[in-house]
Order: structure tokens, then C-alpha cells, then sequence
């Protein structure tokens, strides 16, 4: 399965 987008992803992004 391809790897989950960085801004899909469901943990908290350090950019945010």
C-alpha cells in the first residue's frame, strides 16, 4: 500500500 500523505497523515503535523 502506498505510504500516507505528510498533510493526510493522522498524526500531528510539526509544521502546523
Amino acid at each position: 500500500a502506498p505510504a500516507p500523505s505528510p498533510s493526510s497523515s493522522a498524526a500531528p503535523n510539526p509544521a502546523s
